[in-house]
């Protein structure tokens, strides 16, 4: 992964395409089983109204996954371009900005 591809995202995040294509990914690979329907938790904290994610570290943490304890998350790397980890990232910043539930 070239760290440039982490450090700052190649477009707007608050991009309103780029944040529906991050919605689509989501729902159809992260909402069913861990982060639930909108990000509203599931088997993780809810990302609505939460802002402490940094755009730099959500894009780490997707592209290279979690292994700390039950806090377990597979790497998306293989799965999705660094371009496509940039939608989710704009899709979970944009939640991070709704009231939360």
């Amino acid at each position: 992964m070239s760290t440039s591809w982490a450090d700052a995202p190649p477009f707007d995040l608050e991009d309103s395409a780029r944040i529906e294509a991050g919605k689509k990914r989501f729902g159809a690979n992260c909402a069913a089983y861990c982060h639930g329907s909108e990000g509203t938790g599931g088997r993780t904290p809810s990302f609505k109204g939460n802002l402490q994610f940094s755009a730099p570290s959500t894009y780490k943490v997707i592209a290279e996954g979690r292994r700390r304890g039950p806090d377990v998350m597979p790497p998306w790397s293989s799965s999705f371009t660094p371009e496509q980890i940039w939608e989710l990232v704009a899709y979970l910043q944009y939640l991070s900005k709704q009231p939360a539930q």
